[in-house]
């Protein structure tokens, strides 16, 4: 009854242990998340206590004084007052942009994933170090000892022992001593699963290969669009910067009729409502600008406090190509994009992943050995593992020199 009542309370215990982190979440669904904050500002885990930094109501967030803002971009730096053409500052983008050099590290990760993977042809090799201390007692009465166990007792205890270990065994035995080994495993075939799982990681690859191609087309496409969306709100301010010139001059020459005594003041009254309605565009266009602006450095990847001049290109004229969608146009577009590569990719590895789990049920045959070395009296026929992937070094001596080899086959039946 007690080990039963000890055997209910575990789990118990456990979901009171997982219950206990909902302190560090929400409180509820309509609430300000209550953070807990160090000294810096930093968010750290845990559930606020009593030297947490003030949170200002509301949701609002601490400022962490270990983010720093973004430097400008110092490739910018040597060439002020240079007027940069869109080639030049989509090769900045290239360079510059953290999406590029994030894509970079998943196309490299995934090539060592297939280097990885292919190591599982290779045998594995495993070195273990152990020591210990066991301890073992037999009680009771037993006429059929083994000659061996009373040949030992004799040994330790005399002839006195030899005569008690006849007539009843009564003994303990303990021992302490050290094991070294070195164990390989090496499985020689497995119908085609190390093939399979080769040929997914592949496909992965070029599935990656393509999106760090499309990550690419993506800021040359953000970096065009913001370039020539810039380019439209600067024409436009220098337009309407003319415009608001004109309409001041038609206001003061409204002014002078009216002093001549050849206008109306509702000539004057139109004029001035004309000027301060340019004036109105002109500040919302001034502002697009610098909206643009902001955009076309965020497209390129740069710190928003750079200081960036563009090439004026509002006398360019616009070549009209030849953009009719014939079927072989959108077939070749369609069979280029990275989107429609990499999926196509990524279903060929799902192909090799299935054929990889049915090679499961298909025999393998193995090659497995040992070498061991015992000192002092510690007596173990196999040596745990530790992790989910590392087994147990089995059949042991307890000699001080013992080494194995074993060879078979291993054919899954239910």
């Amino acid at each position: 009854m007690i080990h039963f009542k000890r055997t209910f309370l575990l789990p118990l215990l456990l979901s009171g242990c997982a219950t206990q982190a909902l302190e560090t979440a929400p409180a509820s669904p309509d609430r300000p998340w209550q953070p807990n904050v160090a000294a810096n500002g930093e968010l750290v885990p845990g559930k606020p206590g009593p030297h947490t930094l003030a949170v200002p109501a509301g949701y609002t967030l601490p400022s962490n004084s270990q983010i720093h803002v973004r430097p400008p971009a110092p490739e910018l730096a040597p060439q002020a007052g240079h007027a940069y053409s869109l080639p030049e500052l989509i090769d900045i983008a290239q360079s510059a942009n953290p999406e590029t050099r994030r894509a970079w590290n998943l196309a490299r990760d995934a090539a060592l994933v297939v280097g990885i993977t292919k190591s599982a042809y290779l045998p594995r090799l495993t070195a273990t170090v152990v020591g210990g201390y066991n301890h073992s007692r037999n009680d009771g009465a037993n006429p059929s000892v083994s000659n061996a166990g009373i040949a030992e007792d004799a040994i330790n205890s005399g002839l006195s022992g030899l005569n008690s270990a006849l007539g009843g065994v009564r003994n303990s035995r303990s021992g302490a001593g050290e094991i070294q080994t070195l164990g390989m495993e090496w499985l020689l075939f497995d119908f085609g699963k190390r093939e399979a799982v080769i040929a997914a990681t592949k496909q992965a690859q070029i599935a990656t290969n393509v999106l760090f191609t499309a990550a690419h087309q993506k800021i040359i496409y953000g970096v065009t669009t913001a370039y020539y969306t810039h380019a439209a709100a600067q024409s436009r301010v220098v337009l309407l910067r003319k415009a608001r010139d004109n309409a001041r001059f038609v206001e003061a020459a409204a002014v002078a009729k009216l002093h001549q005594g050849q206008g109306t003041i509702v000539d004057v009254t139109q004029a001035r409502q004309a000027t301060a309605q340019t004036e109105l565009r002109l500040v919302q266009a001034e502002g697009d600008e610098q909206n643009t602006a902001l955009e076309l450095l965020n497209a390129i990847g740069i710190s928003p406090n750079t200081k960036l001049e563009t090439l004026d290109i509002s006398g360019r004229p616009l070549g009209l190509d030849d953009i009719r969608l014939t079927d072989a146009f959108v077939q070749q577009a369609v069979s280029r994009r990275p989107d429609v590569l990499a999926a196509y990719a990524n279903a060929k590895a799902a192909k090799s992943r299935v054929r990889a789990a049915k090679s499961e049920f298909l025999p393998k045959i193995f090659m497995t050995g040992n070498v061991a070395y015992t000192t002092g009296r510690l007596a173990l026929s196999s040596v745990p593992g530790v992790g989910s992937e590392a087994p147990p070094t089995l059949n042991l001596s307890s000699n001080a020199f013992s080494s194995l080899i074993l060879g078979g086959i291993t054919v899954p039946i239910f």
